[in-house]
């Protein structure tokens, strides 16, 4: 198993998590949850970047819901 913690899938959830949930979380949640996905077939735990990539996804449906109607006001 030295593979699967040395493949770039077993790290890449990380930073598409972290950046979904400072820009964009409606484009890298998804990815983020996708990474996730793939370093779990590779047999590394990835509970983090689900959680970053779902939290991404919500915070930026509330922000098209909330902050761009206002923005266009």
């Amino acid at each position: 198993m030295e593979y699967a913690s040395t493949s770039p899938a077993s790290s890449a959830w990380k930073t598409i998590g972290v950046i979904g949930l400072v820009v964009l979380g409606i484009v890298f949640g998804p990815l983020a949850l996708v990474q996730a996905h793939k370093a779990e077939v590779l047999g590394v735990k990835a509970t983090a970047g689900k959680v970053l990539g779902w939290i991404s996804v919500a915070l930026g449906f509330i922000w098209l819901a909330v902050i761009v109607p206002a923005m266009t006001r």
